[in-house]
C-alpha cells in the first residue's frame, strides 16, 4: 500500500511552521537589539527570501506534473533555509 503523500506533506509544512516560528521569534529579538547585527539580519531576511521564492517557484515549474512532488520539493527549499537559520540563531550569530 502507498503512503499517502500528501498527508505527509502535512506534518512537514506543520513542522516548517514550528521551526519557522522560532527563528522569527529570535530574529526579532536580534533586530530589536538594533545595532549593526541588526541592519546585517534584516537584510539577510530580505534576500534570503527573495532567493527560496525564486528557488521554490522555479521547483514548482520543473515538478510541475506531480504536484506532491512539485509541493514537497518546493517545501524543501524553504525548510533547509529555516533549519540553517535556526542553527545559526541558537549559536548567537
Amino acid at each position: 500500500m502507498r503512503k499517502d503523500p500528501w498527508f505527509k506533506l502535512t506534518f512537514d509544512t506543520i513542522g516548517l511552521g514550528v521551526a519557522a516560528n522560532s527563528v522569527i521569534a529570535m530574529r526579532l529579538a536580534k533586530v530589536a537589539r538594533g545595532g549593526a547585527p541588526a541592519r546585517a539580519e534584516c537584510q539577510r531576511m530580505f534576500t534570503e527570501k527573495l532567493v527560496a521564492a525564486s528557488r521554490a517557484v522555479y521547483i514548482l515549474g520543473a515538478n510541475a506534473s506531480t504536484p506532491d512532488r512539485a509541493a514537497s520539493r518546493a517545501l524543501a527549499v524553504y525548510r533547509k533555509k529555516v533549519d540553517a537559520n535556526l542553527r545559526r540563531l541558537k549559536r548567537g550569530g
